[in-house]
């Protein structure tokens, strides 16, 4: 048994030192990537496919497809939603690829999935010679490429059709970094610098052109610029000139151009909300490095609301810091440890998400590479720090690659939502009523799905309430109910989507007037978040259709004057015998 293991662990040795280790790791990425291609529709990838078929334009993605008032209406938005709400982003090559791939073969799902896990499959190649540049080719270049290609973090990017804008921004600017490297660091008898020189530029430029993120790139540049360019600073920093050129242009073009995401409170406004700019800067940068070095924690955060949550993360970043204090001496460490941290800098301006972790990744699993290597030295010898590299080292090598394909099929538990909305929500006249979605997200897409099939969806639909909480509702006359939660509207960050409400919140007696009702806000917390409102109808409430989640089931409900119910949804809710891809076949 001892021979055979020995055998073993020589025979990886060899597959980890191989020049050829990228390629490796690249194959066990797309193995554990491959099961998303049996995926359908999740998310957003609905109002892709709507937007191509409606003609819409092209090159820019409008997660809302109207005014919010219009939306509100609807029922896309609850009623609380801001009349100032605007969420438009500049993504260009990833939204000419989404047009492409609805407007060709719109079935061929499978095939759009494929489209990711070929890009993951490029992205891991680019990341391995970016390590071996690095490291020179041998064990701890070739773990670190493996570390990346299996890291969970990365599953509900690859497996999910519309985060390609997210591997597409990861590629180039792994590909800019590669070019830096390439120019700034040639090897003996490497020629022709120049190309490289523009080279880099323009794919980090491409990174911009594919998603917001693409900027994070820039984290590791400066960190190459600070750890390995000699001189002073104007020498180290100067190479950089053109890239913050590139960002200057490309942020002023996304302003001008009317992009951005605004009155939301997933995201971040550095000039409407200064003081959540730093508290994210302060707790979020450190929980991210927290994440992207252990636990798959990220989109637990984002159901998640206040700095105390970000708090135990951070304080767990910090022990996580310590624990791989001894590897300060080694430059490589400083430069990847140093530009995760800078990369995760701009992701602070939203919620944190798995889907931001690629440019993460790079150096958590070269730090954690390096880490293995040097278990065994003095620095390592204290048990305390030996149990937290322990630790540390069974999150990147066992716990990601065990939990990778589970979490490529997150459609199980994200899509029955908004499926059983569209399935139940009917269009014959009435006004409906949704009490409570499991969150607020879920209620963008029941409309898009039905107008794919072909169905018209109703013209007054309303919102009133959405997130996991639960929430009295009482028929208190015949045109009233009354609604009222211990935890108060949006208390997830999740459900904040609609409303920035760091700045604007509701007092009691603001009503809102929707075509055929009204809400008033009857009691709000200190945090101006409502607790209590009625919403008065102007027609009968025996003429009104009411859909409520019960658990896992959507139902409905025809109160009686003075009747009083209890509703709470579930993680899991759906219309009771349907499937999270029923009606949705991947091939």
């Amino acid at each position: 048994m001892g021979i055979v293991s020995a055998q073993l662990r020589r025979h990886i040795d060899k597959l980890l030192c191989s020049p050829h280790a990228p390629r490796y790791a690249a194959a066990v990425g797309v193995l554990l990537a491959l099961p998303s291609v049996l995926q359908g529709k999740l998310l957003d990838d609905h109002l892709w496919h709507a937007a191509a078929l409606r003609g819409d334009a092209a090159w820019r993605f409008e997660l809302l497809d109207g005014p919010a008032a219009q939306l509100r209406e609807t029922g896309v938005l609850g009623w609380w939603a801001g009349d100032e709400l605007q969420l438009s982003f500049m993504r260009p090559l990833a939204s000419l690829s989404h047009t492409f791939d609805f407007r060709v073969w719109p079935e061929a799902l499978w095939l759009m999935h494929l489209e990711n896990v070929l890009l993951y499959a490029a992205l891991i190649l680019v990341v391995g010679w970016v390590l071996q540049r690095l490291f020179g080719p041998g064990r701890v270049a070739g773990l670190a490429c493996l570390m990346f290609a299996i890291d969970e973090l990365h599953a509900t990017t690859v497996m999910w059709i519309s985060a390609r804008n997210t591997i597409l921004a990861a590629l180039f600017g792994v590909l800019a970094l590669a070019a830096h490297i390439r120019w700034r660091a040639p090897k003996v008898g490497e020629s022709r610098r120049w190309p490289f020189a523009l080279a880099g530029p323009l794919c980090f430029a491409l990174g911009l052109m594919s998603a917001e993120i693409g900027v994070a790139g820039l984290g590791y540049l400066l960190a190459y610029s600070l750890t390995r360019e000699r001189g002073g600073w104007w020498a180290r920093l100067a190479p950089l000139l053109p890239y913050l050129a590139i960002t200057a242009v490309w942020r002023l073009s996304y302003i001008q151009m009317g992009f951005g995401a605004k009155a939301s409170g997933l995201y971040i406004d550095p000039g409407q909300d200064p003081l959540g700019l730093l508290t994210a800067l302060v707790l979020q940068t450190p929980a991210l490095g927290f994440v992207a070095l252990s636990l798959p924690v990220a989109d637990a955060l984002t159901t998640l609301v206040g700095p105390a949550w970000l708090g135990l993360p951070a304080l767990g970043f910090v022990a996580l810091a310590w624990v791989l204090a001894p590897l300060r001496d080694d430059p490589n460490a400083r430069l990847l440890g140093l530009g995760m941290l800078a990369a995760a800098l701009p992701l602070t301006l939203t919620a944190p998400t798995s889907r931001t972790m690629l440019m993460l990744s790079i150096g958590s699993a070269g730090l954690a590479a390096i880490a293995w290597e040097r278990r065994y030295t003095p620095a390592f010898a204290g048990r305390l720090r030996r149990l937290g590299l322990g630790g540390l080292l069974v999150c990147q090598l066992v716990i990601a690659p065990l939990l990778f394909v589970p979490l490529s099929f997150a459609p199980l538990v994200i899509e029955p939502p908004h499926r059983a909305l569209a399935t139940m929500v009917p269009d014959d006249g009435r006004v409906v009523v949704v009490l409570n979605p499991p969150s607020e997200i879920n209620a963008l897409y029941p409309k898009a799905i039905r107008e794919l099939d072909n169905e018209t969806w109703p013209e007054h639909c309303y919102l009133l309430f959405a997130g996991l909480g639960a929430v009295s509702v009482e028929r208190v006359d015949a045109h009233t109910l009354a609604l009222e939660t211990q935890h108060g509207w949006a208390a997830s960050r999740v459900d904040q989507l609609s409303r920035d409400w760091s700045v604007r919140g509701f007092n009691p007696g603001d009503q809102i007037g929707l075509e055929r009702a009204w809400a008033e806000v009857v009691a709000v917390g200190a945090d101006q978040r409502p607790t209590q409102i009625r919403v008065h109808f102007d027609d009968d409430l025996d003429e009104v259709v009411v859909l409520g989640f019960d658990g896992a089931t959507l139902t409905r409900w025809a109160p009686a004057e003075g009747e009083r119910r209890v509703w709470t949804t579930s993680l899991t809710p759906a219309l009771e015998g349907t499937s999270a891809l029923e009606g949705n076949p991947p091939f």
